[in-house]
């Protein structure tokens, strides 16, 4: 299985392998949840709420964890989401 490795400092080392498989070259940017919602070979459980929590986050100011956790939860027919995040726009459990 290839994977990436995070280093001290935050980034991320992709095998070339995988680097080959994805058509990745040096400098290139990589927005990970898109590509991997895109490869056909691989299953993502709920891939629509995911879109919807990847569009929520691009529009907003909520982290991805927190768009997907409130995707999920509407979702599962929960009316509101909960959090801690001041930013996420989401009603602020205190």
């Amino acid at each position: 299985m290839s994977a990436a490795t995070i280093t001290s400092k935050g980034q991320i080392t992709i095998s070339a392998a995988v680097r080959r498989r994805l058509g990745l070259e040096a400098g290139d940017r990589v927005e990970f949840v898109k590509r991997i919602l895109s490869i056909r070979q691989l299953a993502v459980q709920d891939a629509e709420v995911v879109w919807q929590a990847l569009r929520q986050f691009e529009s907003g100011r909520a982290d991805f964890a927190d768009c997907l956790i409130q995707r999920i939860a509407e979702a599962a027919g929960c009316v509101k989401t909960v959090t801690f995040d001041k930013r996420a726009g989401m009603t602020l459990l205190r």
